[in-house]
């Protein structure tokens, strides 16, 4: 900013000429001035998209770490069920074959004993809670 005041009133029209000759001799000045601001103000544009696209990235990979944990505690979801159906499977089947070493009365005692503990814990699906497993590529 630069300012002309008059000393005395009415001395403004011979000022002009020297007000003229200021402002081309600055405009040199200014313009390189100018070109300094717009350099200044693209390199600070790039420094902000190179940090956003660092910003993206860093939220993507939180997103694709966050499905792969994900993914991973699905499928040892899958897996304990899997043993665990294994298991019972195991013991329920290992039940009817000592049944069948009992008398005919005991053995029928114990085979509809097994069959209400059955009923009790339902059918295992296993294989189903794999189908439904969804890899990490799979998931939002």
């Amino acid at each position: 900013v630069k300012r002309w005041s008059e000393a005395k009133p009415g001395q403004f029209s011979s000022m002009v000429p020297g007000i003229v000759q200021e402002l081309e001799a600055a405009a040199p000045e200014l313009s390189a001035q100018l070109e300094a601001a717009r350099i200044r103000a693209e390199e600070e544009h790039r420094r902000w998209e190179d940090e956003q696209q660092r910003r993206r990235e860093a939220e993507e990979f939180a997103r694709e770490e966050k499905r792969r944990q994900d993914a991973r505690k699905d499928l040892l979801a899958a897996i304990a069920g899997w043993d665990e159906a294994r298991r019972i499977d195991a013991y329920f089947t290992d039940a009817a074959r000592a049944a069948e070493r009992l008398g005919a009365d005991d053995r029928q005692r114990l085979l509809d004993r097994i069959s209400l503990a059955k009923e009790l814990m339902g059918e295992s699906k296993p294989l189903e809670m794999l189908l439904q497993w969804r890899a990490p590529s799979e998931r939002d």
